[in-house]
């Protein structure tokens, strides 16, 4: 046979433990598998040999027996193609007429292909019998598995004999040695003589730098004058370096490829010594690290924007491990507290200790509620105290990590520093109770001329009574009956003006009142006594429907009573475009399922456009002449607050709108 596979070069020689082993294995195999003969064939051109026979009953091959190749062995198909090989019953095949092993009475082959690391064959391992046995067909992938063992210990040999011979050729001749090594790696490698002149360049050089190797050879400063401007001193410092102390080095700059493209390279060199110590020149080893240095800048750029990111928000990261108790925080929670990492214990305790005194309890608490239930999410805003005594608002969150037997092991979060954000907040809230009172007074301001002409009724009514009760009194006849009916008229009158009053200041007031619970119906009617006279003037009609017995909300009655007169003077400003005749508002409560109450505020006016009423609660949106545009947006704002709900409709008969609130009840 002509074919590769029968083709051998020297190999390394079987020693004797790998023989030992191997003769366990086909002896093994042939008694597992049932058969007369195992073998481990062996090809040495033009022959094969019996390398190792079972010693098993019934074997007729010998160990070290030879036969000529091209005679139509079963091994040399298998070897041929480098695929297991399985013959039932080679006496109903004429391919195998003319086989020796036929000829021996071994008609039942099993056999798998034997192949060094480098790809040549080394020979089969195979079972034989005088007729087909079935057992041992169903024992192929044992002989896989053998198969296996014994070219694993081919690669071993294989590395062994490498070994062996790399330490020969280091020994003979180094240089011989360092390019059998260098021809094999990525990187680009070089061995510089002491005069400067290279002794080998590798073929990576071309790879890395668009050079061959051959113009460094050529040109040995190529080496440096590839190094761009910018990095050129850094290969300075180094040359000289290495010149005055031959040691090991390493240092990393940037060339500029034959293609202009620039690359970063890690550049590690070695002294050589001779037997004797004389020195043989620099081996040197270059790798590529482009990639790498993309990594790391990306990664590099991911953190800066990172802690830029945590700087900008005021948010910070921490990781606790509580088995050490050791605390990790990152920059931007040691600027919230005010703290140098090395002034920070780095323990939970030391944490505890920059929390306000006020707070720590809380903390503790939420800590240890999360540390005891894997459901339990740690969640709490507390105040922190800086060295310099400053206080700083943060919001914590964490999430605990805990071990298969439920313990927790580690914790890590984010702590934001919301001091800003609860100023804003307060700032906000005294905008809004501002801008509440504004409206209020913006309201009453609408209804001075009503309040006036209210006012001045029971003042004129005082006033008379008093002038008549004087009169009286001047008078020779005194009727005690009627002098007491002219004072209770002027008392009378005296706390109408007074409610009047008191409701006009409770409306411009400023300070925070208790919600309180009220008849929704009383409401109204405190209402209607401030919006009378103003209905008078207007000559508007006052219809009250409301429901008996009144439902009970709990409110802040100075907000409702804003939204009520809000809702009111709209309804009066629609109607007053009408005849005297169509001016009307109806004032009505229901109750509504679920535990609520709905006020509803209707008007007779011209109705609101289908675009308008989209958005006629909008700050700063109004469909009158005059006014801001915030007294809807502030009533639904009030109404949202107390839990309800507030919405407008325009009236099916298309005659003006309604306006409806609801509130939950009691």
């Amino acid at each position: 046979m002509h074919d590769r596979a029968v083709k051998a070069s020297k190999k390394p020689a079987t020693t004797d433990e790998f023989i030992a082993k191997w003769q366990r294995i086909v002896d093994l195999m042939a008694r597992t598998v049932g058969v007369p003969a195992g073998l481990i064939m062996r090809v040495d051109p033009p022959q094969i040999e019996v390398f190792i026979s079972s010693a098993t009953e019934g074997n007729p091959y010998k160990q070290g027996e030879r036969t000529d190749l091209n005679t139509g062995l079963y091994c040399e198909t298998v070897m041929k193609h480098r695929t297991p090989l399985l013959v039932p019953d080679a006496l109903k095949d004429p391919q195998w007429k003319h086989n020796p092993d036929v000829a021996l009475g071994m008609t039942y082959y099993l056999g798998f292909p034997l192949v060094w690391p480098d790809g040549e064959i080394f020979g089969t391992i195979c079972v034989l019998d005088t007729e087909e046995n079935l057992q041992a067909s169903t024992y192929k992938d044992l002989l896989y598995e053998f198969q296996q063992i014994i070219e694993g210990d081919l690669r071993i040999m294989s590395y062994a004999a490498a070994r062996e011979q790399l330490v020969r050729l280091e020994l003979e001749e180094a240089e011989l040695a360092y390019r059998i090594i260098t021809d094999f790696t990525y990187d680009w490698e070089y061995w510089v003589n002491p005069d400067e002149t290279i002794r080998y360049m590798s073929s990576s050089a071309e790879r890395i730098t668009g050079y061959t190797n051959q113009q460094f050879i050529d040109n040995p400063a190529l080496r440096w004058e590839i190094i761009i401007p910018e990095d050129r001193n850094i290969w300075d410092r180094h040359y000289e370096q290495e010149r005055r102390d031959p040691r090991f080095y390493e240092i990393q700059f940037r060339i500029r490829r034959k293609d202009g493209e620039i690359r970063w390279i890690e550049h590690a060199c070695q002294p050589v010594t001779g037997p004797r110590g004389e020195f043989w020149g620099l081996r040197v080893s270059n790798r590529d690290i482009t990639a790498r240095k993309e990594v790391e800048e990306a990664l590099r750029r991911s953190e800066q924007s990172l802690t830029e990111a945590q700087r900008i928000a005021h948010l910070g990261n921490w990781d606790w491990d509580i088995v050490t108790d050791e605390l990790r925080w990152s920059n931007e929670v040691y600027r919230i507290f005010g703290l140098q990492p090395r002034e920070f214990g780095a323990t939970y305790e030391a944490f505890l200790a920059s929390v306000h005194p006020d707070d720590r309890d809380a903390v503790t608490k939420a800590v240890e509620e999360s540390l005891a239930d894997p459901h339990t999410s740690y969640s709490i805003e507390h105040r922190v105290i800086r060295p310099d005594g400053s206080e700083r608002m943060v919001h914590e969150r964490g999430e605990v990590t805990f071990d298969e037997t439920g313990k927790a092991v580690h914790m890590i979060g984010t702590i934001h520093d919301i001091t800003e954000l609860k100023k804003a907040e307060l700032e906000s809230y005294r905008a809004r109770r501002e801008l509440l009172r504004m409206e209020r007074v913006s309201s009453m301001g609408e209804l001075t001329a009503s309040l006036a002409h209210e006012l001045n009724q029971p003042l004129t009514a005082i006033l008379s009574n008093a002038g008549a009760a004087l009169r009286f009194l001047q008078s020779d006849r005194l009727d005690p009956g009627e002098l007491r009916e002219i004072l209770q008229d002027i008392i009378n009158d005296d706390k109408r003006a007074g409610d009047i009053i008191r409701s006009v200041r409770a409306m411009l007031k400023e300070e925070e009142r208790e919600r309180e619970a009220i008849p929704i119906n009383n409401m109204l009617r405190g209402m209607f006594s401030l919006f009378h006279s103003e209905a008078v003037i207007r000559n508007i009609e006052i219809e009250m429907d409301l429901v008996d017995p009144s439902p009970v909300v709990r409110v802040d009655t100075v907000q409702i009573q804003q939204v009520l007169i809000n809702l009111a003077m709209n309804a009066a400003e629609a109607v007053s475009r009408h005849e005297p005749e169509d001016r009307k508002i109806v004032l009505q409560t229901r109750p509504v399922d679920p535990g609520a109450v709905q006020v509803a505020v209707r008007d007779f006016g011209p109705g609101i456009g289908e675009k308008k009423l989209a958005r006629i609660f909008d700050p700063f949106f109004t469909t009158k002449r005059s006014g801001l545009g915030m007294g809807l947006s502030i009533s639904r704002s009030i109404i949202e607050a107390h839990g309800g709900r507030i919405w407008v409709e325009n009236n099916p008969d298309n005659r003006g709108v309604t306006f409806y609130f609801e509130l939950p009840v009691a």
